[in-house]
C-alpha cells in the first residue's frame, strides 16, 4: 500500500512539473499554444505495475507526444525512460500487419 501511494504522489508531481513548468515549443516546429496545449485536462496518466517498479505514461493527445518513467519502489528515483512524436506514426496505413493488409481488403472491394 505504501508503495501505490507513493507511486501515485510521484506521478502527481510529475504531472504538475510537467504542466506547470512546460515551455512553448520555438516557432520552427509550427506548433502554436492554441487550444491549451500541455494543460492538465489534455495529459492522459497511465500507470503501470512492472516486477520491481512502476511504469507512468504521460500521454498529450494534443501534441501527440507520450513520455514513459519509471519509478523504483524502493528509492522513489524516477527516470525517463523514453519520449516519442507519435504524430507521424499514426499516418501510416499499415505497420507491422498481417494479411490480409488494408491494403489487399481495399483491391478486392474495389474489383465488384
Amino acid at each position: 500500500m505504501k508503495n501505490a501511494v507513493l507511486g501515485i504522489l510521484v506521478g502527481v508531481g510529475l504531472l504538475t512539473a510537467f504542466v506547470g513548468g512546460e515551455v512553448p515549443p520555438p516557432e520552427a516546429y509550427g506548433q502554436s499554444a492554441v487550444g491549451g496545449v500541455g494543460t492538465a485536462q489534455n495529459l492522459i496518466a497511465l500507470v503501470t505495475d512492472l516486477d520491481d517498479r512502476e511504469q507512468l505514461t504521460l500521454i498529450d493527445p494534443t501534441t501527440r507526444v507520450m513520455g514513459i518513467y519509471h519509478i523504483n519502489r524502493e528509492s522513489g528515483k524516477v527516470e525517463l525512460k523514453s519520449v516519442r512524436d507519435f504524430r507521424w506514426d499514426l499516418q501510416m496505413v499499415e505497420f507491422n500487419g498481417v494479411s490480409p493488409l488494408p491494403g489487399e481488403i481495399r483491391a478486392l472491394l474495389e474489383q465488384r
